[in-house]
């Protein structure tokens, strides 16, 4: 749990509504800029309001692919994007793994270049505020195939 403080109440100098503004109209004011006729010059009060961290992803899988891996998970509801972990050893952590950010579906392909072994993953939620913790780890190992058949000129 944690908690934001937003300092958000004003007070106006001069015009019809010198005095404080409530938190909606102080809404629409934006980068410092006063409805006409009115200025701005000090910040008040505050709100405080607490949050949790978002679930991690479920069911991660990853799965050997020409030329990658694919790695899928179930949709999180509380998902802004989602971030993907990578390691050439087990035991990936949002500390330890190369990191894929910004993933906006539940599906990644992840490039791999021939012969170059096992690849370990992990995901998580990026929530409004915070990062969930690590989902479930899961590895492949990309495969390269080659045509089949004859080669007609």
């Amino acid at each position: 749990m944690a908690v934001i403080n937003y300092q958000f109440i004003a007070q106006v100098e001069y015009g019809p509504a010198a005095g404080l503004y409530n938190p909606q109209l102080i809404s629409q004011v934006e980068y410092g800029e006063a409805p006409e006729g009115f200025l701005i010059y000090q910040m008040l009060g505050q709100i405080e309001t607490t949050f949790s961290l978002p679930d991690p992803p479920e069911n991660l899988q990853a799965d050997s692919w020409i030329g990658g891996n694919i790695i899928t998970w179930d949709e999180s509801l509380e998902a802004v994007y989602y971030n993907l972990y990578w390691s050439k050893t087990p035991g990936v952590t949002k500390q330890n793994g190369n990191l894929i950010q910004g993933i906006y579906d539940t599906l990644y392909f992840h490039p791999t270049s021939v012969g170059s072994g096992t690849y370990y993953y992990v995901a998580t939620v990026m929530g409004t505020f915070e990062e969930s913790n690590e989902s479930n780890e899961d590895s492949a190992s990309a495969y390269y195939s080659t045509p089949q058949g004859h080669v007609i000129w």
